[in-house]
This record gives C-alpha cells, sequence and structure tokens, in this order.
C-alpha cells in the first residue's frame, strides 16, 4: 500500500484530508525522492481533477515542493580553466561551437543557427534571433555535419565573410581587441 496513491485513493474516495495525503507522503520511501515526487504530482493531479469535476470540494494536497524532487547531488559550475582544457581537446573545427556553447551559455541549436551577421566583431556581440529543434539524433548529427562541411570547409571562401575563408575569418575574430 506504501508509495501507490491509486489505492489510497479508492480508500480515501471523498474523505481525503490534508493529514491523509500527509501520513502517506511520510510512508513513502525516503531513498526514491524522485519517484516520491512523481507520486505525489500524480495524486495532486488526479485530485485537482476531481475538484474541476465537483467531486471534491478542495484538493488536499498542500504540502509545499512535494512534486519537486530534490537533486540527486549539487551541481558545481566549470571553473575557467575546464572548458578551455575542453577545448584544447577538441578538433579546431568544433572549438567555436565549444566556446560558445560554454562562455555564452548558448544551447547546440542556438548556436548552429547563427549567421555571420548575428556576430558583431567590432562589439563583441552575438545574437540569438534563431534556434532549431531536432526530433532525433541523427537530425541533428546531419546538421552538424552541414554546418562542418559549409563552415569549416577550409578552401571556401564566403560572400558574407568579404571573400576569406573561414580560418581568415576566425584569425580575425580572435584577434580583434577585447
Amino acid at each position: 500500500m506504501h508509495g501507490r496513491p491509486g489505492r489510497q485513493l479508492i480508500r480515501w474516495h471523498g474523505s481525503a484530508t490534508p493529514s491523509h495525503v500527509r501520513r502517506w507522503w511520510v510512508s513513502l520511501d525516503e531513498h526514491t525522492p524522485t519517484i516520491d515526487a512523481r507520486a505525489y504530482a500524480l495524486l495532486k493531479a488526479i485530485l485537482n481533477t476531481a475538484v474541476a469535476d465537483e467531486n471534491l470540494i478542495v484538493n488536499p494536497c498542500r504540502i509545499r515542493s512535494a512534486s519537486n524532487a530534490p537533486r540527486a547531488r549539487d551541481i558545481r559550475p566549470a571553473t575557467i580553466e575546464e572548458p578551455r582544457i575542453i577545448v584544447d581537446a577538441l578538433p579546431e573545427n568544433r572549438r567555436a561551437t565549444a566556446l560558445l556553447c560554454s562562455w555564452c551559455a548558448m544551447r547546440i541549436g542556438e548556436v548552429l543557427e547563427l549567421r555571420r551577421k548575428d556576430v558583431e566583431l567590432e562589439r563583441g556581440v552575438v545574437r540569438v534571433e534563431r534556434g532549431q529543434r531536432w526530433t532525433t539524433r541523427i537530425e541533428l548529427a546531419n546538421a552538424m555535419f552541414d554546418d562542418v562541411e559549409i563552415w569549416h570547409n577550409r578552401q571556401r571562401r564566403h560572400s558574407s565573410a568579404r571573400f576569406t575563408t573561414p580560418a581568415a575569418w576566425s584569425a580575425r575574430a580572435f584577434d580583434a581587441p577585447g
């Protein structure tokens, strides 16, 4: 019976009180906080529906933050040196993407949708006006491959980069005063 809100609901039907919910909450396994939080959220949603359908007058789920699972571990932000080590270990054609993701807190979809007009080297500004979502990892991998082939192909000269190669454009970006 512990941890199964459905069975408890059958017993409580029409008479669920906040004390019933608190007793049930305390009886849950403290070693499974995520499962407990999801069970509480489900119970609360079911009882909200019961209130909306006028089967209950009020929802007895009143435990603050019970549906928020605690983090399994604390997240430690990277030190300033750690992204640099990662970027240095990457192939050259992936470094700009990693730098934008780490230092500008951009998501991969935002980085891959960037256009040259979105980057103002003189002002040190990157505008995020588009983002891309992929439904599968294969679509994402294909988009990344296309990006590398188009932008990082070292032989191709780009009109929007004043007919310079990607290597020359990148060198200009990293040599810019800042």
